[in-house]
């Protein structure tokens, strides 16, 4: 604690595009003045001791450390613990006796909305008043924008609670993070082809809307492309509390007692139950294959990734005998059983079955195909193929 900082100020939940200009501002300025970047954060969120409500966070403080290093080069995170003290204290005092005594900040970075001391009465133009008469330096980082929105929080909180997964990773800058150690699960996913890690959540992080993500895990320093279900297993016997399921395509081995961190990039389908255990089957590898498809055209994220994981393919899925109706009167394929999509696109694929289950010649199988690939295309939903019907 006993050399000179460039310090950057905030609570960094989720560590946003806004977030990261800051911090990226902070590793500048400490190259400029040769002292070290570092971060100031709380231990505890300050609208749960101020307003009396937990806010669900984004991520844990380990995982917040992390995101700071990595992505922004910081080299020290110091987490000040937030209680009665802290919250009263006037802003004078934390600025003169906290972070320029006890912090030893010579130039400190916070955003245009930071507030601090008793009652938020400290505000960014207070800070660069006061840092001007203690001769710190002072920089205030103006509010970040993505497509006409602002970069908040609290905005990515309601994204993700809604299943906008893909729009919260654009605003994050990098796919929503959850770590932990893999615990031992049922073994009812290897059972059907598909192991899984289990990961549980932290009872003050924010769980994203159920259902079934396109994900990267990261092991040992290498990432893999993940099938990742998240939710209370419906058709087996609802939990007590909801549980992340990462499926590791490329990976065999035993991950029980490891580390995992898994990025959650894009939600697929919300969560589904099912009248029995095997019926998962089918749905699990359709899943899949956007998933590996994904990595196998990417560029961007296959040089991350292990060779064998790019390579390999998943079995397309054959088609059912004839299409049924689902539960919930929905046109679905009786073998798969999905039923996620729009109704106008579950009847274009009952025809699709149709034609290629009852087409007595090859050249209907081979038109059916085209004219579902079109139909697919106009619906924006990627029709890939490997194999006949």
């Amino acid at each position: 604690m006993q050399h000179d900082r460039v310090l950057a100020l905030g609570f960094f939940d989720g560590i946003h595009l806004g977030h990261a200009a800051l911090l990226n501002k902070t590793r500048e300025r400490a190259r400029e003045l040769s002292l070290t970047p570092a971060a100031m954060s709380f231990d505890t969120h300050p609208d749960t001791l101020v307003f009396g409500t937990a806010v669900p966070l984004l991520n844990t403080m380990a995982e917040r450390e992390l995101l700071m290093r990595r992505l922004c080069g910081i080299e020290e995170v110091i987490f000040a613990h937030f209680d009665e003290a802290m919250m009263h204290m006037p802003w004078e005092v934390f600025i003169e006796d906290y972070l320029v005594r006890q912090l030893r900040a010579r130039h400190v970075v916070c955003g245009h909305d930071f507030h601090f001391g008793d009652r938020g009465q400290g505000n960014p133009d207070r800070l660069r008043e006061k840092c001007r008469a203690l001769g710190v330096g002072c920089d205030v980082i103006p509010e970040i924008q993505l497509d006409g929105q602002c970069v908040s929080s609290t905005a990515i909180r309601a994204l993700l609670r809604s299943g906008d997964c893909k729009i919260a990773a654009r605003l994050l800058g990098h796919g929503q993070l959850v770590t932990g150690t893999v615990q031992k699960g049922a073994g009812r996913g290897a059972g059907l082809g598909f192991p899984t890690a289990n990961l549980p959540f932290s009872p003050d992080v924010l769980v994203p809307a159920f259902g079934v993500y396109r994900a990267e895990a990261e092991l040992d320093g290498r990432r893999y492309p993940a099938c990742v279900n998240i939710g209370v297993h419906p058709t087996l016997g609802a939990l007590s509390a909801p549980v992340l399921e990462a499926n590791l395509i490329g990976f065999s081995g035993n991950l029980y007692g490891k580390e995992l961190a898994v990025w959650l990039e894009e939600h697929l389908r919300g969560e589904l139950r099912f009248d029995r255990l095997e019926a998962l089957r089918s749905p699990v590898l359709y899943d899949r294959q956007p998933v590996a498809d994904f990595y196998q055209t990417s560029s961007l994220n296959a040089s991350a990734l292990p060779i064998r994981c790019l390579k390999r393919r998943l079995p397309f899925m054959k088609p059912a005998s004839r299409p049924t109706s689902g539960v919930c009167g929905k046109i679905t394929c009786a073998r798969c059983r999905m039923q996620t999509f729009p109704r106008s696109v579950q009847l274009r694929m009952a025809c699709f079955w149709r034609m290629c289950s009852y087409g007595r010649r090859k050249t209907s199988a081979i038109l059916s195909i085209l004219l579902f690939s079109r139909l697919c295309a106009a619906t924006g939903l990627a029709a890939r193929f490997s194999g006949s019907c």
